[in-house]
C-alpha cells in the first residue's frame, strides 16, 4: 500500500520547495509500484469486472506509450468496456501501439481496416497490419493472409513474392488459368 511521507517544505528557498516537492512525487510513485504493477492492477480489475478501475490504471501508462495498456484501452472503447463505444479512440489506442510493434494491436487494426469498423474500409491498409502482426508470429493474422492469397484476394496479389519466402505460408496455391498442363 501507499505509505504517507510528509516532507517539510522551505518557505523562503524556491528551489528547495520545488527540490522537495519533486522528491515526495518521486518517492510517492515508488509506492505505487511502477509499470508493470500498475499495468497487473489493472489486469486484475478488467478480469473482476470493474473496467473503471482498470482504465484508471491504464490510461496513464497509455499516455506513457505502454503498448499493453494502449491495446487494452483501444478494446474498451471499441467493446464499451466502461465508456462509450467510440472506434475512432479505439484505433487512435491501437494505430499508437502497432506503430511501436505491438502485434495484437496490429491485428486488431488490420481488421478494423479489413471490416470498415470505425473507419472506411481500405484492403490495402488491412494487409499491410497483416503482415506486420504475421511477421511477429500472429496466427490469426497468418492464417487471413493465406485464405487472402489463396483467394486470389487482389490486395495480396504485389506482395506474392515478399510472401513466397515466408515459412508460415505453405505450400499450396490456386493457379487461375484457361488451360494448365499439370503432371
Amino acid at each position: 500500500g501507499a505509505k504517507a511521507i510528509w516532507i517539510r517544505l522551505g518557505r523562503r528557498d524556491p528551489w528547495r520547495r520545488n527540490a522537495s516537492l519533486a522528491l515526495a512525487l518521486l518517492v510517492c510513485s515508488a509506492c505505487q509500484g511502477g509499470e508493470a504493477e500498475t499495468f497487473r492492477r489493472g489486469m486484475e480489475a478488467m478480469q473482476k469486472g470493474d473496467f473503471a478501475e482498470a482504465f484508471c490504471h491504464w490510461r496513464p501508462l497509455a499516455e506513457q506509450g505502454h503498448t499493453d495498456a494502449e491495446y487494452h484501452l483501444g478494446w474498451f472503447y471499441a467493446n464499451g468496456h466502461g465508456l462509450r463505444v467510440d472506434m475512432d479512440k479505439a484505433v487512435y489506442w491501437w494505430t499508437r501501439a502497432a506503430e511501436q510493434g505491438h502485434a495484437d494491436s496490429q491485428y486488431a487494426l488490420a481488421i478494423a481496416y479489413n471490416n470498415g469498423e470505425g473507419l472506411p474500409p481500405d484492403p490495402e491498409k488491412a494487409v499491410h497490419w497483416l503482415l506486420a502482426a504475421a511477421h511477429q508470429g500472429n496466427d490469426d493474422a497468418q492464417a487471413i493472409l493465406r485464405e487472402k492469397l489463396a483467394a486470389g484476394a487482389p490486395e495480396v496479389q504485389p506482395l506474392i513474392p515478399r510472401l513466397a519466402d515466408e515459412p508460415w505460408v505453405g505450400e499450396s496455391a490456386i493457379v487461375v488459368v484457361e488451360t494448365a498442363n499439370v503432371r
